[in-house]
């Protein structure tokens, strides 16, 4: 009797409740990456304790082969990912599209600039400083002469041929038509409420 009521049991079991799945958490960052990215934290660590120069320059020859390594992971893996959207463009264009618009937005990369002795540069800090000195080069400094002084009496004098903000009126419907003749017919909330 125990036994069939424990068989009925789980057959019943088996029929009503579903089986549960693997719910392993993928890992955001490739296996391969996380190996090197672990080496180069340990190579971090160990380049920071380190007092010869000799072990020193090894260790930055290791760190910059790790850096190209990384660099090389994240080309294979936009590669890839680029391959499977043309491989899906014609089943699913949805996801070709979304693809091509993540992708179509860069942020600009300031590149190595160029050192007056012909030298590359390309540390930030150093970049930084070399832009200043530029941007202070070219941009010319304002006149002595022509400094408004009083800003009050400058601004209140009528100069272009008496129009100032004063003289014309905008009434409400200006500003209505102004809307409703515009390209776009979205409004802020705030201005809606108001109109």
């Amino acid at each position: 009797m125990d036994a069939v009521l424990s068989s009925k049991c789980l057959q019943i079991c088996k029929e009503h409740i579903p089986l549960r799945r693997w719910s392993g958490r993928k890992h955001q960052i490739p296996r391969d990456r996380r190996r090197l990215m672990k080496k180069r934290a340990n190579l971090q660590r160990k380049l920071k304790k380190v007092t010869y120069a000799v072990a020193e320059n090894a260790i930055q020859r290791q760190l910059h082969s790790l850096q190209d390594a990384l660099a090389q992971s994240h080309v294979r893996q936009r590669e890839q990912e680029e391959q499977r959207a043309v491989e899906n463009i014609k089943v699913n264009s949805k996801f070709f599209y979304s693809y091509t618009k993540k992708r179509l937005t860069s942020t600009p990369v300031v590149g190595p600039l160029l050192k007056e002795n012909g030298e590359l540069e390309d540390g930030p800090q150093e970049m930084a400083e070399m832009l200043q000195t530029e941007y202070q080069r070219v941009f010319s400094k304002p006149d002595t002469q022509k400094r408004v002084t009083d800003p009050c009496t400058f601004f209140s004098e009528r100069k272009c041929g008496d129009i100032l903000l004063t003289t014309f009126m905008i009434t409400r419907e200006d500003i209505i038509q102004a809307i409703s003749s515009s390209r776009t017919r979205w409004l802020p909330y705030c201005v809606s409420e108001k109109l």
